[in-house]
Order: C-alpha cells, then structure tokens, then sequence
C-alpha cells in the first residue's frame, strides 16, 4: 500500500507539474502578445503622434507669427524701431528753387590791382581813392623786369614793383568796403596786419603819419568799378 500510494502520488505529482508549465507557457505567451510587439507599436504609434504634433505646433507658431505679421503690416502698433530716412524730416518744400538765367544779366566785373595810394577824397559822404597801378612782380619775372630797368637782378626780398606808367585813376570807394592795414597808428610796421573801418583809415591818411600809411603797396579789389576791399602789402 505504501508502495502503491507513494507511486500514485508521484504520477499526480507529475501531471500537476506538466499542467503548471502548460500554464505558464500559456500566460507566457498571453502576456508577450499584450505587451511585446504590441507595446512596441504603441511606442512608435506615441512617437508617431508626438512628432506629428510638434509639427502641428510648429506650424501654428508660424501661422500665428504671419498672422501677427500681417495685422503689424495693417497698422498695429508694435515695439518694432522705426528708422526714419533723412529725406522724410526735411521740411516740405525746403529746396532750393531753381537757378534762373537771365540772358540780359549783366555779370559783376571783378578786378584786382596793386596800386600805389596817393590820397582819398571825400564828398557828400562817399570816398573816391586816387590810385596809381603799379606791377608787383616775384621770383623770376622780379629779376627779370629788374635787369631790364637796370636794377640788382634779382632783386632784394624776392619782389620787384614795375611803375611805368604813372596814370593816375579816381575810383570810387563802396560804403561798405573793407579795410586792413600794416602799419600802427604811430607809423611803425605791424607784420601781423589788422582790420579798421573805412573812415578811420581815412583820417589816417590825412593824419600825422600819412606817409606811412601811405608808403608801400596796396591790393585793392574791385566790383563793377567800385572799390570793395583794401590792402596794405607788408614789404620787408
């Protein structure tokens, strides 16, 4: 009996055992059907979905940028810096008007002369100059005109002043013409030079050191006739 029994038991025993494997086997192979392929396919499904809607996103960031775009283009006010061109802060019509010509114009005639100042007239409050041209010339023109007139060639300091013809010329004198001088109200030289006003320089011509306002050489410019500027040359 105990034999026997011991027998039957181990053939229970055996068959317990294959039928715990055939059902382990089973929810094995239940249980990799649920969560292998399948769950690798829902992984890729979930990846699938998520690029799809970072795409999805990404393009409504753009719609929404291009739709703000347009709307800042229909005039809504933005943080944007404008730059504003030069030409749009100038006053409307601030050009020039156009040049004009006029064929029947007279040109101003400009002229200016070294001249030899002899006296200044004064008559109803204008001023006429009596002047002598003379040629102030330099460098070789200077030797030159001094050899011809028999002189040191060249000649000191470099200037030579040509006085052939001594034609004296009455030239008005413009109110408002200018004036500068080399030599101080004492008579002495001033290199520097120095402006004064027309009626000043001339009482000094007629003052107690006319000569030397009156000595050397003065550049004079003309306009039309008129005496415009006056200046005394410094001559070492």
């Amino acid at each position: 009996m105990g034999k026997h029994g011991r027998s039957g038991i181990s053939k229970k025993a055996r068959l317990y055992i294959a039928l715990g494997v055939v059902l382990a086997l089973a929810a094995g192979g239940t249980a990799w059907a649920v969560y292998g392929p399948g769950a690798d396919k829902t992984k890729d499904d979930s990846a699938e979905t998520t690029a799809t809607d970072s795409v999805e996103t990404t393009e409504t960031a753009e719609s929404t940028e291009t739709a703000v775009s347009d709307e800042e283009s229909d005039g809504v006010e933005t943080n944007a810096t404008v730059i504003v061109p030069p030409s749009a802060l100038e006053p409307e019509g601030g050009d020039a008007p156009p040049a004009v010509y006029d064929p029947n114009a007279t040109p101003a005639t400009v002229e200016q002369q070294a001249t030899k100042v002899l006296s200044v007239a004064s008559s109803g409050g204008s001023y006429t100059l009596k002047a002598d041209y003379v040629l102030f010339l330099t460098g070789g023109e200077a030797a030159d005109a001094a050899f011809a007139h028999g002189d040191e060639s060249p000649p000191p300091n470099d200037y030579y002043i040509v006085n052939d013809n001594t034609m004296i010329r009455d030239l008005p004198i413009a109110a408002d013409a200018t004036v500068r001088v080399v030599t101080n109200n004492d008579g002495t030289s001033n290199p520097t030079g120095y402006s004064m006003t027309l009626a000043s320089w001339v009482s000094a011509l007629s003052g107690p050191n006319a000569n030397a306002f009156k000595s050397g050489i003065y550049w004079i410019s003309l306009t039309n006739g008129y005496v415009v500027s006056i200046e005394q040359l410094y001559l070492p």
